[in-house]
């Protein structure tokens, strides 16, 4: 039986809006998860995969903008309904590679995690350490700007996160950007977001992130 707290935030999810009259994608046979999550976290995102409601929502893209030598870089955060709790991350490439093949997540230094909105601001402001790897460093990310939006397509915004963990590296047309931007617009398609190719993280969060907010330190 599944614990009776999982049941209840989905649960919350369906009612919280409208049920979203559409398919549900349907999940991968190996779903990629980030390296330290543990098997209940991984439960409780399976278990609201299709938890879809028509009721507003949030996305929050956050900034280093000493990343990719004065390019910038870039990580994401969306909110969940259910019981307001976030699922964030992104591709750091600490290897510094151009272009890395579809794989596991740790190939290109990905990451994501489930958590409250501080819990958000915490991992992003300070050093994140995996599997004894460091992905990031404390003070790297600095600021970041948020946006309301019309839905919350949770399903697809999760598909959106896992196809992200998993479709490897590209320097100029899937990086820690349009990764961001896809998962987005997974979550909101109305966000009408420009792809994000061959565009660098800190002039996209400074001129390209329409409708979003004013700029807040980490």
């Amino acid at each position: 039986m599944w614990p009776s707290s999982f049941v209840l935030l989905c649960t919350l999810a369906l009612a919280g809006g409208r049920r979203v009259p559409r398919e549900v994608p349907t999940p991968a046979p190996t779903p990629y998860v980030s390296p330290d999550m543990t098997n209940m976290e991984q439960v409780y995102y399976f278990l609201c995969l299709q938890a879809d409601v028509i009721k507003p929502g949030e996305v929050c893209m956050f900034h280093a903008p000493a990343g990719a030598f004065g390019l910038g870089h870039a990580g994401w955060a969306y909110k969940a309904i259910a019981d307001n709790t976030w699922y964030f991350g992104s591709t750091e490439d600490l290897g510094g590679e151009l272009w890395v093949t579809v794989g596991l997540p740790a190939a290109d230094w990905s990451w994501w995690r489930h958590g409250t909105e501080a819990q958000v601001r915490d991992t992003f402001k300070n050093r994140l350490v995996i599997n004894g790897k460091e992905y990031h460093s404390a003070g790297y990310y600095t600021e970041y700007r948020c946006k309301t939006t019309k839905v919350a397509h949770l399903a697809d915004a999760f598909e959106g996160l896992r196809y992200a963990m998993g479709s490897g590296y590209d320097v100029n047309f899937d990086n820690c950007l349009t990764k961001s931007i896809y998962v987005f617009m997974k979550y909101d398609p109305g966000l009408g977001l420009e792809d994000g190719h061959d565009t660098g993280p800190t002039s996209y969060f400074n001129s390209k992130l329409t409708g979003f907010g004013p700029v807040y330190a980490v």
